[in-house]
């Protein structure tokens, strides 16, 4: 089976997708699977990556500091049509538009099939026969007439068959995303995926982009009673205009110190703990530099930041809790991935009644929010009282070894290279089961 990892990206966390990719990487082949990747540059610019082994293996991606460029291979991309499956590497159109000057020949690594047919192939369902996910599509020769308008098919132009110029179809069987943050975790990608017809890891596209806005998060998740931190919600349009009167409703409903924080935004970029009113309006401005909706909460003095893992599709299950203990005043991005000394306590100084509770509520989060595959779900938890509020839910966390969403699996009695394969197994399950059959309408 092949999978093609896909990592890096725009958002502001593209060095920790490169770290988890390694991790994933490492896993993937570990466990006999076939593994292709493709870089996203910080412009958006798709990657084929050629020699990936030598990338993670720098001493800058060891050291979180590992960037996906241009150098690292041919362009690439995922069409959003199932009957043009694959990855495309170091092609231009796939259409009538052809560019001028053909690409150099794409180096495919040792093992990995590819198509690079003298006529380029249009993918048709065999006739009379509805579109399967797990159908493998028939490939013949392009007709030579450029578009049959009756038929419904699109044919390739002459000097499209050329593969230096049309580039090469990769077969894959699954995409694993590691993406954090915007244009990765927030239902983007996973919109051209499902466009796509190819089975993905993790949530699909209504279910990420719930859990990458907090605001909406919120909402979802106190409609069906689950307790959450409250906040308050500033636009941005709102805080340009009147920002005197947005200042005073906060002062006048929340008691310091708040944490600020963008709607939007992973790996607690943008957010800041303020102790009194002074700081609020640059803490404001600095969350408004990644989102265009910033939360004012109140800080949970006493609570225990609690983390739980949840891994599943219909039928989800939840790890055992862990706490995060970080040495700074709280959990920023320093602590996530920079700051040795921060603390991973697994599992969790919990009572067992309190420590089944979190699990429940997580199981209970996951499925408000329509979330498969897997997600950590992020609480604060009081131990004397009992009292439990969710913090926040991500659908593609952090992935190292050492992050926090594959320890709890292993604490729980699941390895890193297993809890992997599984999320591969699951990402095959969620294709089968929850395809959209489309019943057209005779005029």
């Amino acid at each position: 089976m092949r999978v093609a990892l896909l990592f890096g990206g725009r958002s502001g966390e593209h060095e920790v997708s490169v770290m988890s990719a390694r991790s994933v990487f490492g896993a993937l082949l570990e466990g006999g699977f076939d593994v292709v990747c493709v870089g996203i540059t910080r412009e958006g610019h798709w990657v084929f990556v050629e020699a990936p082994a030598a990338f993670f293996e720098q001493e800058s991606v060891e050291r979180g500091c590992g960037e996906v460029t241009v150098d690292l291979g041919p362009s690439c991309y995922i069409l959003p049509d199932p009957l043009r499956p694959g990855i495309w590497a170091n092609g231009t159109e796939v259409y009538e538009s052809v560019c001028a000057q053909p690409h150099d020949p794409v180096h495919v690594p040792e093992g990995i099939s590819a198509h690079a047919p003298a006529e380029a192939p249009v993918c048709e369902p065999a006739p009379d026969q509805a579109y399967q996910p797990d159908r493998v599509l028939e490939c013949k020769p392009a007709q030579e007439s450029p578009c049959d308008a009756e038929a419904g098919s699109r044919a390739l132009p002459e000097d499209a068959r050329n593969p230096r110029v049309a580039g090469v179809r990769i077969d894959i069987d699954v995409v694993f995303p590691v993406l954090h943050g915007t244009f990765g975790e927030d239902g983007t990608v996973q919109g051209l995926l499902e466009l796509s017809g190819i089975p993905y890891v993790g949530s699909g596209t209504l279910a990420s982009a719930i859990c990458m806005d907090k605001d909406t998060t919120k909402i979802v998740l106190s409609k069906r009673g689950i307790p959450i931190v409250p906040a308050i919600t500033v636009e941005r349009w709102k805080w340009q205009s009147q920002r005197d009167e947005v200042l005073e409703e906060i002062y006048a409903r929340i008691d310091f110190p708040v944490f600020v924080k963008p709607s939007a935004s992973g790996s607690s970029l943008g957010v800041s703990k303020v102790k009194d009113g002074s700081g609020l309006p640059a803490a404001i401005d600095n969350a408004f530099l990644y989102d265009l909706k910033v939360l004012v909460e109140p800080a949970q003095e006493g609570a225990l930041e609690i983390e739980c893992s949840v891994l599943g599709n219909e039928k989800p299950e939840a790890s055992i809790p862990g706490q995060i203990v970080p040495s700074r005043e709280f959990y920023d991005y320093e602590a996530k991935y920079l700051d040795r000394s921060t603390r991973l306590v697994v599992p969790a100084p919990l009572e067992d009644s309190l420590a089944d509770k979190v699990r429940a509520a997580a199981i209970d989060a996951f499925r408000a929010a329509g979330c498969s595959g897997l997600a950590r779900v992020d609480f604060f938890v009081y131990p004397d009282t009992g009292e439990l509020y969710v913090n926040e839910l991500n659908t593609l966390p952090g992935f190292t070894e050492v992050s926090m969403y594959p320890k709890l699996w292993e604490a729980s009695g699941l390895p890193y290279s297993r809890l992997v394969a599984r999320l591969v197994e699951l990402a095959l399950e969620r294709k089968r089961t929850s395809h959209r059959h489309v019943k057209r309408v005779d005029a």
